[in-house]
């Protein structure tokens, strides 16, 4: 195989990345509320590590990371059914960057992914990186569509087309907000343990709950050697910090760390989140964060039955940074963008979220970002933006 021209196929298929929007009121970048970053806690956190631990603070962390926050996320994350230790979670700089590594771990160009969908377009792109076949498996609000699921495994497995991963977004899914059901999570890993597939379950915001518990995870309701979580501090404490990890089977672990080529993580980094979250600053700073992103998600709630509810539909969603809106006047997503962006508000528009379907219905729109008053002002002049 020519290496060049299989490389350059692949560039090709691949969307180029999604970019922050130039416009005033940018309701298109999942990003946390700037004012909600913990500033102090994190400076002192910082201090802290260095001055008790320079040393191994400012060397490699090692490919698997720092073993007290490993243990950390391993007991306050993992399943009680899974009696996983640090030695099932390795620590990666961002969680794009764990699902790069899964991808390159397990799939062969020509492999076959199921995503369901809409989902995260940055996962997208890494798998068709490595030369996947992406096939979408239909979602709504009240979750996954097992028995397409189930007639596509059948399907596939009878005409010996290998499935290596299915990738869900298990908790507030990005875009749609939506969590698969509960009482569909256990049969989703029955049949993936049937026909040997992967379950890649994303929980990027999974702790961004406006509930009075977190939603479970699949694991939770069904633990699994075949589940692999993938999951990040970004949407809780900052972007910047790009420390996330995987947890799974010991196995899993230690042919993903094989397939690293990085020395590891930030040892700094990982110290300084490890610090924190071991502190009682971190239960108050979740809970705040919640707080604020659940009454952004309200004010949006509300803009939009008051201002736009000729023009859209919407379920409310119940964790997450994002409102996935339907038009349904005709309009199409394009358009309405377009008419927006032009009046100083960024959305994105629904195709960027599916492979193999084009989506001119949806538009998400994200409340966690802009400050409160903004919300409402970009709703507004969204509402007079419904014209072809």
């Amino acid at each position: 195989m020519d290496i060049e021209l299989f490389t350059a196929g692949i560039l090709k298929q691949i969307a180029p990345p999604s970019k922050m929007s130039s416009a005033l009121f940018d309701l298109s970048v999942g990003a946390p509320d700037e004012d909600s970053l913990p500033n102090e806690a994190l400076l002192n956190a910082l201090q802290e590590t260095l001055y008790h631990d320079p040393v191994n603070s400012l060397i490699y962390a090692g490919t698997s990371g720092y073993i007290d926050l490993r243990s950390w996320i391993a007991t306050t994350h993992a399943s009680t059914g899974n009696n996983f230790n640090s030695d099932n979670v390795s620590l990666v700089s961002g969680s794009a960057h764990g699902l790069d590594n899964i991808a390159r771990t397990f799939l062969e160009p020509n492999d076959f992914v199921l995503m369901s969908s809409p989902t995260y377009p940055g996962a997208i792109r890494t798998f068709q990186s490595c030369g996947a076949k992406i096939v979408d498996i239909p979602s709504d609000q009240f979750g996954i569509d097992l028995n397409h699921l189930e007639d596509l495994l059948s399907d596939y497995n009878h005409k010996n087309k290998k499935i290596k991963i299915l990738y869900v977004v298990s908790s507030y899914n990005n875009p749609s907000g939506m969590s698969i059901n509960n009482n569909q999570k256990k049969s989703l890993v029955k049949l993936c343990e049937k026909y040997s597939v992967l379950i890649v379950d994303d929980r990027a915001y999974s702790m961004i709950t406006f509930e009075r518990n977190p939603d479970p995870s699949l694991s939770t309701i069904c633990p699994s050697e075949n589940i692999i979580e993938v999951g990040t501090f970004s949407k809780t404490i900052a972007t910047g910090i790009r420390v996330a990890w995987i947890m799974a089977s010991k196995s899993i672990i230690n042919n993903l760390n094989l397939m690293r080529f990085d020395n590891g993580g930030s040892s700094l980094m990982q110290r300084m989140v490890f610090s924190f979250v071991n502190s009682s600053h971190y239960p108050k700073h979740l809970a705040s964060v919640n707080q604020i992103y659940k009454r952004k998600r309200n004010i949006v709630s509300d803009a939009l039955t008051k201002y736009c509810s000729d023009h859209v539909e919407f379920h409310i969603p119940q964790g997450g940074f994002y409102h996935w809106v339907k038009i349904k006047n005709g309009l199409k997503n394009s358009k309405l963008a377009e008419n927006a962006l032009k009046q100083g508000v960024g959305i994105n528009v629904g195709n960027i979220y599916f492979v193999n379907r084009e989506d001119t219905e949806h538009v998400r729109i994200v409340y966690s970002k802009l400050k409160e008053s903004d919300l409402v002002d970009a709703v507004k002049i969204l509402s007079t933006c419904f014209k072809n």
